[in-house]
């Protein structure tokens, strides 16, 4: 969506993000104090369980923005909605990476997060995609499997 609605350059964070806005980037900038009290008593399972609350956190913020609705009715609130994901995404990524090194950093590529300390744990209370970055043509993280049938 910031391909094709934003000409491909991440979008500025909201100045006055909404309630929700706030709840979300709260909650994934704060996946690495979640996380580590759970990896440092090696319930990975329990690390992992905080990423895939603010997937699923994530997914309920865009299913009910309607960003796809927006860029006709408020145009700004979608860039907006988009930051906002942007930058949960990036969180989210960053948390996978001891999981799933290779698929998050094809992930963090795509975000235009550099290699580097930025894609560290201890950069989600801060860091971030910039306003007006431009971003990789998007493709697949995870390739599609077909099964026998072509389904």
């Amino acid at each position: 969506m910031i391909t094709k609605n934003c000409g491909g350059h991440a979008p500025a964070l909201p100045d006055e993000p909404t309630d929700d806005d706030a709840a979300l980037l709260a909650a994934a900038r704060g996946l690495g104090d979640a996380m580590r009290p759970h990896a440092d008593a090696l319930r990975l399972d329990k690390a992992l369980s905080e990423v895939e609350a603010v997937v699923r956190a994530a997914n309920r913020y865009f299913d009910s923005m309607e960003p796809w609705k927006l860029k006709k009715s408020d145009p700004d609130r979608m860039g907006d909605v988009l930051a906002v994901s942007l930058e949960t995404l990036r969180c989210i990524a960053i948390a996978y990476q001891p999981f799933m090194p290779d698929a998050a950093g094809r992930m963090l590529a795509l975000l235009g997060v550099a290699e580097g300390p930025d894609r560290m744990l201890a950069a989600l209370p801060a860091g971030g995609v910039p306003a007006g970055a431009a971003l990789p043509k998007p493709k697949p993280v995870f390739p599609r499997i077909e099964d026998d049938e072509g389904a």
